[in-house]
């Protein structure tokens, strides 16, 4: 999981990327980091958050092939505390989009697959300092 040139800032809160899919049609996403609404996380751990609240959290992924928007689960970014760099790319026929954020011990990188730009596959969210050992993948299944 490397960012490259595509590599984009969350400095300022938001984030837009897009890159021309296999045949030609758009996938792009737009990126919103604000602080969070903490009565919807609890108790709850966050990555890349120490104890405590986070400066900011991703909030929203408007997400589109063309003008046609992708359903993704508020759970699949909620938990993504302190962003600070997005990239998008192409693995095959699925389409990455890698987040890194937090600082030092709760430092991140989840990466979000999408099938073929159409819907999301999965995502493994992975410890910067213990990338082998602190990690969790979701897969996702859609009836499409």
């Amino acid at each position: 999981m490397v960012f490259g040139a595509n590599s984009v800032s969350l400095k300022d809160g938001r984030a837009e990327l897009a890159i021309e899919l296999k045949g030609g049609k758009k996938f792009s996403i737009v990126v919103l980091a604000s602080k969070p609404n903490f009565s919807i996380y609890g108790s709850q751990s966050l990555w890349g958050a120490e104890q405590g609240h986070p400066a900011s959290a991703i909030v929203k992924l408007d997400i589109r092939i063309g003008k046609q928007k992708i359903y993704i689960p508020f759970s699949a970014y909620a938990d993504l505390a302190n962003p600070m760099n997005v990239s998008l790319d192409q693995s095959g026929n699925d389409v990455v989009l890698l987040v890194n954020g937090g600082d030092g011990a709760d430092a991140y990188t989840a990466e979000l697959v999408f099938q073929q730009g159409r819907y999301l596959k999965k995502r493994r969210v992975v410890n910067g300092s213990f990338p082998d050992k602190a990690w969790e993948e979701t897969r996702y299944s859609f009836n499409m």
